[in-house]
């Protein structure tokens, strides 16, 4: 069975004792809720989660898209870590 970055996030929170429902997001994931993390402010967490990338290719005379999933480590910030965008 294929375990989600959301199942990988909840499991390295058990591990470290940690509240579940504390909010660990990356950089990318803070910016897109409309938070920015404090400057100055380094990474609590690394956990290596699943990445998805997708590039155009052409394959005989057709453009197409290829995805991949690959494993990588991520910096997760903490809601204390971050504040709201004005």
């Amino acid at each position: 069975m294929a375990t989600t970055n959301t199942k990988i996030i909840m499991a390295y929170k058990a591990a470290h004792g940690l509240p579940l429902d504390l909010p660990l997001f990356t950089y990318a994931a803070w910016i897109a809720q409309g938070y920015r993390v404090r400057k100055g402010e380094k990474c609590k967490h690394r956990v290596t989660l699943w990445k998805h990338t997708e590039r155009k290719i052409e394959q005989d005379g057709e453009e197409k898209t290829v995805g991949r999933c690959f494993h990588k480590t991520m910096s997760l910030f903490e809601a204390g870590q971050v504040e709201r965008m004005v």
